[in-house]
């Protein structure tokens, strides 16, 4: 499969074709291979796939709009394109990827090819959109919850436990000790998730759990004043 490579860069290209899911599509985005990390994720063999039109596996609402034409228009003139997309298994479930997708050209300059390596962060997306969802009820006052999904990014994962448990200190008021809720917020603070969430959800998250901390601090300095009643 990789004739005429080195050993180094087949030893790459093995580790890739292992960690990431992997399809070939012609400009137009008709598909030409896909490798089983992929048709496992999709749900499909690979000749369920190979000849039909990249298409298969968005929703039907989208593949007719101009988003869509311009996507592949764009990849046809060589523009790559890098995201979070949601796509659509054979079962007819939904899934979220991290995905790039790269023209390859020949020596003439032309694309020949659209090479496509993704990775499932379906898991990963509930767990921030949860995340989310508290952020907005902790905004209203509603402290008392947890977030329950969870998922093997281990940034995510260790962002959603600390904000459970910050949730715990300051909803069960820590026998009103109002000193363990500020080191909790103190050391909540000084972590730094931030930067291993990507795509869209980056902005949002940080904003929110700036709002939070905000939040938790005027609630401290308010019952600082007026006794513990959160």
């Amino acid at each position: 499969m990789f004739f005429g490579k080195t050993k180094e860069e087949e030893g790459r290209l093995n580790a890739m074709e292992q960690n990431f899911a992997i399809i070939s599509f012609e400009p137009n985005g008709k598909i030409l291979h896909a490798n089983d990390n992929f048709l496992n994720v999709l749900g499909y063999r690979l000749d369920e796939v190979v000849g039909n039109h990249h298409r298969m596996f968005c929703d039907k609402t989208y593949i007719n709009t101009k988003a869509y034409i311009d996507f592949w228009n764009d990849l046809a003139n060589g523009i790559s394109q890098i995201n979070e997309f949601e796509r659509i298994r054979k079962d007819g479930t939904s899934v979220w990827i991290q995905a790039s997708y790269t023209p390859v050209k020949n020596k003439s300059g032309k694309v020949i090819r659209v090479v496509k390596f993704a990775q499932d962060v379906t898991s990963a997306k509930k767990v921030i959109d949860s995340v989310k969802k508290a952020i907005n009820l902790a905004k209203t006052g509603i402290l008392k919850q947890t977030i329950k999904e969870s998922t093997q990014n281990e940034g995510i994962e260790e962002l959603k436990n600390n904000i459970n448990d910050l949730f715990e200190i300051v909803s069960s008021k820590v026998d009103g000790d109002l000193n363990k809720i500020s080191e909790a917020l103190s050391s909540f603070q000084k972590l730094n998730f931030v930067h291993r969430i990507s795509g869209d959800n980056l902005g949002e998250v940080s904003k929110g759990l700036n709002n939070l901390a905000t939040i938790i601090n005027e609630m401290l300095v308010e019952n600082k004043t007026n006794g513990l009643t959160l």
